[in-house]
């Protein structure tokens, strides 16, 4: 009877939850500049007229979209052809992979035995829905809540047992991981070292499947765009990009640019910047996880293991390429892990003061999260409204037009006109 009462609720919040997000989808956040760099590509694709942008800075329309994140727009792709091109559809996608994600990181925290508690480990997963860092990633349509959904599915695939079909799974999560985005190959290397470092031999198996996988996607990404003529243009984006500190480094030695220098005396505040991107969140989990850290129970290999790849994720990401603001889930979900992973290690009766002593910042951060973002909608419903972007651009757009457009009219104005350029279309110059 519990179990099956408990079936009933999961399913019942599941429903709201998506229907929520649904419902409010075209009401926050609005139609963003990245937003449109990453859906242009999928449209103009699932249309039939190439896989190009109008809209990307560092290209122009007739060339191949050569992105660090082609998996993105191809699947948006497949699923705009099927649902169509609105921006509530494109945004559906997102919630559905925020859910899977979801399951795969409670199916990781039950059999590794890391949450024992079947209860924590669905308010854990609620609580990551909730954060900011998070929701923010599956409310907007870019590449990064693809980018979790591998992640966890990979944290899900080793921990099932041994066999050839969770080693298969394994491997084509992780091939899937560079077609995702680059920098998610540096956030699964970087933990896959720190768990090196703690637990030795025992996730040799899997880290050498991991990096067979790994090397498998970066072949295929670079067999993708060479088969396109696009590689070259592709390498200059991502890893010859002047936008990251490697791509500096690069220019550094090529073109004796010495921009480099500058920042990496930066670096280190940067660096801390980036830790706390979402200040107010993360202030309330740190304070949270440094509480629970109190009992010596707490203090342990695993706790040291997700501090130490929380602090590397940044600081590694940081050094390669770029660690922004979008990327905040990933130090942000190792955290949360670590938070419910120790409330389930202590005795709830002997650890009363520290127990509810973590309540109202967990409550307090995962209110300032998701919740937000629904009271914003709900209470900005009519100043927020697409309907009067959409009486204009149906009264002034015809089909035989040419526009350029703020991302915040993106949608309406793609639907309707002959051509669409977003305000930050370079033209292939940058």
């Amino acid at each position: 009877m519990n179990t099956n009462c408990g079936s009933i609720i999961t399913v019942f919040l599941i429903v709201i939850f998506l229907l929520l997000n649904i419902t409010t989808a075209t009401l926050y956040p609005e139609p963003w500049v990245d937003e449109v760099l990453y859906i242009d590509p999928a449209i103009n694709l699932a249309e039939g007229n190439g896989f190009n942008s109008s809209a990307w800075p560092s290209q122009s329309k007739d060339e191949f979209w050569s992105s660090n994140s082609p998996l993105y727009p191809i699947l948006e792709a497949a699923w705009i052809k099927v649902f169509g091109s609105e921006l509530i559809v494109t945004r559906v996608l997102s919630y559905i992979f925020a859910l899977f994600s979801s399951i795969f990181i409670y199916l990781g925290l039950k059999n590794y035995n890391l949450v024992r508690s079947e209860k924590l480990r669905k308010i854990c997963i609620i609580f990551l829905l909730m954060l900011f860092p998070v929701a923010y990633a599956y409310r907007i349509g870019r590449p990064d809540i693809l980018c979790l959904l591998l992640a966890s599915s990979t944290f899900a695939a080793t921990s099932f047992p041994s066999s050839r079909l969770r080693n298969a799974l394994l491997i084509f999560s992780s091939l899937l991981t560079p077609l995702a985005n680059l920098s998610l190959v540096f956030f699964i290397l970087t933990i896959v070292c720190v768990g090196f470092l703690f637990f030795g031999r025992k996730i040799l198996k899997d880290a050498t499947l991991i990096v067979v996988g790994l090397s498998l996607g970066i072949l295929l990404m670079l067999g993708f765009y060479w088969f396109n003529d696009s590689l070259y243009r592709f390498l200059m984006i991502s890893v010859g990009s002047g936008h990251t500190l490697l791509g500096q480094v690069a220019q550094y030695i090529v073109f004796d640019d010495a921009r480099v220098i500058t920042k990496l005396k930066e670096f280190p505040m940067i660096y801390l910047k980036s830790l706390f991107w979402w200040p107010y969140t993360t202030l309330l989990v740190t304070v949270t996880y440094l509480l629970l850290l109190i009992p010596k129970i707490n203090r342990n290999k695993i706790n040291y293991f997700i501090i130490i790849s929380m602090l590397s994720t940044p600081l590694v990401l940081g050094l390669l390429g770029k660690y922004t603001w979008h990327y905040s889930w990933m130090h942000i979900s190792v955290l949360s892990i670590g938070i419910f992973y120790s409330i389930d290690q202590l005795d709830w009766q002997k650890k009363t003061i520290i127990l509810r002593s973590c309540v109202v910042p967990l409550v307090l951060s995962a209110l300032i999260g998701w919740p937000w973002m629904m009271g914003i909608a709900f209470s900005e419903w009519d100043e927020r409204s697409q309907e009067s972007i959409e009486q204009f651009a149906e009264k002034h757009i015809s089909s035989n037009d040419t526009v350029v457009i703020d991302p915040y009219v993106y949608f309406e104005a793609k639907k309707r006109a002959k051509g669409v350029y977003g305000t930050g279309y370079g033209g292939g110059h940058g």
